[in-house]
C-alpha cells in the first residue's frame, strides 16, 4: 500500500493496429495539512467551577495531542491540560480580570498549530440602586457621588431633588463598609451623607439571580424611586459626617463599628449648630467661604469651624441661632418621626470621649398601648405617650423625681427676707425635687446606634421646706422649661450582647445590695463575680450564690430574695455599659441603674511597684472624665465646666500620690488655677498592700475625734491595668469608709464601686496649657451656643 503522501499516477497507452503497448509510472509528494485549531472561550465567574475548550481537526488525518499553557492573569491550577478541554476554578477577583493561553495540537503525523486565545474573569458584584433627595435648591443639577472601598459611581440630581444611582460592588467587599454619598456643584459647598453599611442598604437590591451557563451571577435591583429606601443628603447629614470625622481623629469611619463607636462621641448640640452653619453658607447670598476651601474639612476641623462662625457673626450677627431654629424645624431636615419608627427602648445617654464607654443615663420603654416606662437610678416612673406632629409627646403620670441641692440665694421664689432667715441659721442649700410633667421630643438625625432628640421638658419643681429655728419656711411648688439636646442610643454598640461560652470565670459586675439605709444609688455594689460553666456562680465579695443564664444576650442571675438582668448598652476595649434592673421573686422591681461590667484575670493585684507614684506623680481619677465636653481635643479640662478658671468645687483635680516610703497625699486643694498652680494642697495619708493584694489609704480628717487613730480608709482592689488617655489607667473596685473614734466599727462614706485612675503628672494642668500642637495636644473646644429657650421652642 502506498503512502497516503503519495499519489501514483498510472497513465496508460495503447497502441492499436498493429502496435504494441508500454506503460509508464511517475510518484509526486503532497504536503500533510497542519491541524485546524479555533478558541472562542466565554467569560468565567470567579470563585466558580468554570470549563473552557477547543475546537480542533484534521483534514488529512487525526489529532493526536493537545497541550495547554496559562501565559496571562492570575496563575490558576487546571486540569486537563493535555485535552481539548481544560476545568479549574476561578480565583477571586475584585475587577474583571483578563485571563490568557496558549493552546497546541498535534496531528498524527507531528504537525503542530498553536493558537493564544483570551478571556476574564468576571467579579461577583451587587448593583445597589441608591435614591434619595439632595436638600437644597443650590444642587439641582448637582452631581451626585456615590463610593464604597475602591467602588465609585455617579449620577446627578433632578430638577426635584431627587437623585439615583446604581453602585455596582464586588461581594467580596465586606457588608459593614460604610458608603458615603456626596452631593457637589462648581463651589466648594459639597454636601455629604455617610450610610454605616453596605448590610442596612440591603433593602435596595432584589434576589440575586442564579448562575446559569456561565453567566454572572449578580444581584440586581427592581425598586424604582417611588418605593425605594430613600438617602437624605443635606445640612444635617453633612454636619454629621464632619463630627463623626472630627471624633475618629480626622479619618472617615470605614465600617459599622468605627460609624456606631465615634457616633456616640458626637455632641448633638454641636450637630444641629454646625447644620445650621451650612444652612447659612448655603442661603447665604455672599460668598462666607472661599472657593478654594473644602467644606468637610472645614467643619470638622474645630479651629477652622470657630473661625467660620466668627465670620458668619460678624457679617451677620445672629443667624446662626436663627439657623438652629429653621433646622429644627424643617421637616426635610429632620424627617417628622412615625409610629413604627418608635423603638421599644431609648437608652438616654450623653456623648463619650476617646477609650471610654457611657457610664450613665435613663431607660425609655414605649408599649404598643401607648403607654410606657422611664427607669433611673432614682426609680421607675410610668408615663402615656402619643405622636403629635411627628414628635414624641410623653404625660409623666408617677415615680420618684430627681433631687438637687442648690444655693438658698439662687432660688427665686424665696423673698430676700426668707434667704437671709435660712443663712442666718446656718443653712446654705435647699432641697430640689424635680418631677417631669411632660416631655417632647423632637428626633434631629437618625443614626445607626443612636438618634439624637431635642427634649423640651416642663418639671414641677417643689422645695423641701427648711426649719430655721423659728419658723418653717415653704414656697409653693413652680414650674420650669429645660431644652436639651441629647443621644437616644437603640441598641448595644456594635451588636454586642452577652454570649453564655464568654462569661465563665471572674468579671466585675454592678449587684443589688440592701444592706445599707444609704441613698437609692448606694443599693448596688460592684462586686467581684465567679461564673461557673455548670450556670452557677457566687460572689467573692459577699459568698451568695445565684444561678445565671443568658436569653438572646440578657445576662440573668437569680439570687435567692432577688433577681438581677444585665444588657450591654455600649462597649469598647473589653469595658463594658450596662442597663441593669432588679425584680424580687414576685415580679416587683425594685432597681434599675446603668453600670460597668468587665471580664477580670484573677492573678492581677496590686504590688508596690504598682501602687507607687513617686513625688511628681498621682493617680488622677477618671471616673466623671468619660464624656466629649470634659476634653478639648487631647487635653483634660481642668473644670468641670470647662476653661482652667475654678475653684476646687469645680475642678477635675483629685488623686492619690504614694511614695516609696509608704507616705503620700490625697490631692484635692490647691492654690491658683492653671497654668499657675503654686500649691498643690491635700491630705497626708500612709499607704500599704493589704493580706488580699488591695491597695489601702489610711487617714485623718477634721472631724475625727480621735487624733490618734486613723478615721478614714479608702481601698482599691486592682481589676485590670491598660493604656490610658493620658497615661497608665488602672480599673479598681473601691470603698471608703469613716468611723469617729477608734473604738467605733467602720461605716461606708462610699460602697463598693468601680472607679478608674490614670498616673500623670502632678504638674499636668500648668504643663498642658504650654505643649505645642505638634504634640497633638489641642487647647480648641467648638463654638457651641447656647440655645435661647424662647426662640428655639417650637410653637
Amino acid at each position: 500500500m502506498l503512502k497516503k503522501s503519495i499519489v501514483s499516477l498510472f497513465i496508460s497507452s495503447a497502441l492499436i493496429s498493429g502496435c504494441g503497448s508500454d506503460n509508464d509510472t511517475t510518484e509526486t509528494e503532497i504536503p500533510n495539512s497542519s491541524p485546524i485549531l479555533a478558541a472562542e472561550f466565554e467569560p468565567v465567574v470567579e470563585k466558580s467551577l468554570s470549563v473552557l475548550s477547543v475546537v480542533a481537526s484534521d483534514t488529512d488525518g487525526s489529532i493526536s495531542s493537545y497541550e495547554w499553557e496559562q501565559i496571562g492573569g492570575p496563575a490558576i491550577d487546571i486540569t486537563g491540560q493535555d485535552s481539548k478541554q481544560i476545568s479549574f476554578t476561578a480565583p477571586s477577583v475584585t475587577l474583571d480580570t483578563p485571563i490568557s493561553f496558549k493552546v497546541s495540537v498535534t496531528d498524527n503525523d507531528g504537525a503542530t498549530t498553536t493558537i493564544t486565545a483570551d478571556t476574564e474573569i468576571e467579579r461577583i458584584e451587587n448593583i445597589y440602586r441608591l435614591v434619595g433627595r439632595v436638600v437644597g435648591e443650590q444642587h439641582v443639577s448637582a452631581k451626585v457621588a456615590a463610593t464604597v472601598a475602591d467602588e465609585s459611581a455617579e449620577g446627578f440630581v433632578d430638577d426635584a431633588g431627587n437623585f439615583s444611582v446604581d453602585l455596582a460592588v464586588d461581594d467580596d467587599v465586606e457588608l459593614n463598609s460604610s458608603v458615603k454619598l456626596s452631593a457637589a456643584t462648581e463651589s466648594s459647598l459639597e454636601l455629604v451623607s455617610l450610610q454605616p453599611s453596605l448590610a442596612q442598604l440591603s433593602g435596595l437590591i432584589a434576589d440575586t439571580q442564579a448562575s446559569l451557563s456561565n453567566q454572572r451571577a449578580v444581584s440586581l435591583t427592581t425598586q424604582t424611586l417611588s418605593n425605594a429606601p430613600v438617602i437624605s443628603i443635606s445640612a444635617v447629614t453633612t454636619a454629621l459626617y464632619s463630627l463623626l470625622v472630627e471624633a475618629n481623629s480626622g479619618v472617615e469611619p470605614a465600617n459599622i463599628e468605627t460609624f456606631e463607636l465615634v457616633e456616640g462621641r458626637v455632641n448633638p448640640d454641636a450637630l444641629i449648630e454646625t447644620a445650621a452653619v451650612v444652612k447659612i453658607l448655603l442661603d447665604s447670598e455672599e460668598p462666607l467661604l472661599e472657593d478654594d476651601v473644602d467644606l468637610v474639612t472645614v467643619l470638622a476641623d474645630p479651629e477652622q469651624y470657630n473661625h467660620l462662625v466668627k465670620t458668619i457673626e460678624d457679617k451677620q450677627p445672629g443667624s446662626v441661632e436663627k439657623a438652629i431654629v429653621a433646622v429644627v424645624n424643617d421637616p426635610n431636615l429632620t424627617p417628622p418621626l412615625t409610629a413604627s419608627e418608635v423603638p421599644d427602648f431609648y437608652y438616654q445617654t450623653s456623648p463619650v470621649a476617646a477609650s471610654f464607654v457611657a457610664r450613665n443615663g435613663s431607660r425609655y420603654e414605649f408599649e404598643q398601648d401607648y403607654t410606657g416606662t422611664m427607669s433611673t437610678g432614682s426609680g421607675v416612673s410610668s408615663f402615656t405617650w402619643k405622636l403629635e406632629n411627628g414628635d414624641i409627646l410623653l404625660k409623666h403620670e408617677s415615680g420618684q423625681g430627681n433631687i438637687s441641692y442648690v444655693d438658698v440665694n439662687s432660688i427665686d421664689g424665696l423673698s430676700q427676707n426668707q434667704k437671709e432667715a435660712i443663712l442666718a441659721a446656718g443653712i446654705y442649700g435647699a432641697e430640689l425635687t424635680y418631677n417631669k410633667f411632660t416631655e417632647r421630643m423632637s428626633r434631629l438625625t437618625v443614626g445607626a446606634a443612636l438618634d439624637s432628640y431635642r427634649f423640651e421638658t416642663i418639671n414641677k419643681v417643689t422645695m423641701t421646706p427648711i426649719d430655721v429655728g423659728t419658723e418653717v419656711i415653704s414656697i409653693p411648688a413652680w414650674e420650669t422649661t429645660d431644652l436639651l439636646d441629647t443621644l437616644m442610643r437603640k441598641s448595644a454598640t456594635g451588636g454586642v450582647d452577652f454570649v453564655a461560652e464568654n462569661l465563665t470565670g471572674l468579671w466585675g459586675l454592678e449587684v443589688y445590695n440592701d444592706s445599707n439605709d444609704l441613698a437609692n444609688f448606694d443599693k448596688n455594689h460592684f462586686e467581684v463575680i465567679e461564673f461557673l460553666a455548670n450556670g452557677k456562680g457566687s460572689s467573692k465579695d459577699t459568698g451568695a450564690t445565684f444561678s445565671w443564664n443568658v436569653d438572646e444576650g440578657i445576662l440573668k442571675l437569680t439570687f435567692a430574695d432577688f433577681i438581677q438582668t444585665y444588657e450591654i448598652i455600649d462597649s469598647g476595649d473589653g469595658d463594658l455599659s450596662i442597663y441593669s434592673e432588679v425584680f424580687d421573686h414576685n415580679d416587683k422591681q425594685l432597681l434599675s441603674l446603668f453600670g460597668y461590667a468587665t471580664e477580670l484575670d484573677a492573678s492581677t493585684s496590686f504590688t508596690a511597684e504598682t501602687a507607687v507614684t513617686g513625688a511628681k506623680q498621682y493617680w488622677q481619677t477618671m471616673i466623671n472624665q468619660w464624656t466629649t465636653d470634659s476634653w478639648s481635643g487631647d487635653k483634660l479640662n481642668f473644670c468641670y465646666s470647662g476653661g482652667i478658671d475654678c475653684d476646687s468645687s469645680d475642678s477635675v483635680f483629685f488623686g492619690f500620690q504614694a511614695k516609696l516610703d509608704n507616705s503620700g497625699t490625697l490631692f484635692n486643694q490647691f492654690e491658683g488655677t492653671p497654668p499657675n498652680l503654686v500649691n498643690f494642697k491635700g491630705t497626708e495619708l500612709l499607704w500599704s498592700i493589704t493580706e488580699s493584694g488591695n491597695l489601702k489609704y489610711d487617714y485623718t480628717y477634721d472631724t475625727c475625734l480621735d487624733s490618734s487613730e486613723y478615721c478614714r480608709n479608702r481601698q482599691w482592689r486592682l481589676l485590670k491595668v491598660v493604656d490610658g488617655r493620658l497615661g497608665q489607667r488602672i480599673y479598681v473596685q473601691e470603698f471608703y469608709q469613716y468611723r469617729e473614734l477608734s473604738t467605733d466599727s467602720w461605716q461606708y462614706m462610699i460602697t463598693p464601686r468601680w472607679n478608674m485612675y490614670e498616673l500623670i503628672d502632678l504638674e499636668y494642668f500648668n504643663n498642658v496649657n504650654k505643649i505645642s500642637k505638634s504634640q497633638n495636644v489641642k487647647d480648641v473646644q467648638r463654638v457651641i451656643f447656647e440655645p435661647n429657650l424662647e426662640k428655639t421652642l417650637k410653637k
